[in-house]
């Protein structure tokens, strides 16, 4: 007997175009809901950012770099990251501002390949510091300073290359506003 009708012979309501009873669900679905709140995790609508933080605004980050739009691109990529998550704040300026300083952009050859001068990899190095502060102007509620790396191949001439070395900054900048806003709005 195949698989399929196994399973159909051994549940009864289990016949074609018949659906599991709310009564067989319903205790399943708690008991579910009650395994997984009892493993640590939680149902939260927000993530966690400090108490009395509803909202935030985020401003342009500072530029230590030659890189002249990095700081515009990071502060949209966390001011996305904030809005997806119902936390970025209108025209009031909400309760806190996010700012920060690019303090490093760096990309240096890391692979020669054949008898050629000319490097065939380049690994792009960014680091950002970012503060939350109070606009009731208090103390830092939260520091953070994210660091990461991401590899482009040179390209066939110079402008290749920039462009993929431009792409990489792009992957670069998200994932590190990714981990800066997880690192941000996690529990304390």
């Amino acid at each position: 007997m195949p698989r399929e009708a196994r399973v159909r012979a051994e549940l009864p309501h289990a016949q074609e175009g018949k659906h599991l009873p709310c009564r067989v669900i319903g205790p399943g679905l708690v008991l579910f809901l009650l395994f997984v709140s009892s493993c640590g995790y939680t149902v939260s609508a927000r993530p966690g950012l400090p108490e009395g933080i509803g909202s935030l605004a985020v401003d342009v980050l500072e530029n230590d770099t030659p890189e002249p739009e990095v700081g515009v691109v990071m502060a949209t990529a966390l001011a996305r990251r904030a809005e997806s998550e119902g936390r970025l704040a209108g025209r009031d300026g909400g309760e806190a501002r996010l700012v920060g300083r690019i303090e490093a952009v760096r990309a240096s050859p890391v692979a020669f390949p054949g008898a050629s001068d000319e490097a065939g990899m380049y690994a792009l190095m960014l680091r950002v510091r970012l503060q939350l502060l109070p606009n009731n102007g208090d103390s830092m509620l939260s520091e953070v300073t994210v660091t990461g790396r991401e590899h482009y191949r040179s390209g066939t001439g110079p402008e290749a290359t920039e462009a993929n070395r431009r792409l990489a900054l792009e992957r670069l900048v998200q994932r590190l506003a990714e981990e800066a806003w997880s690192e941000l709005t996690a529990p304390r």
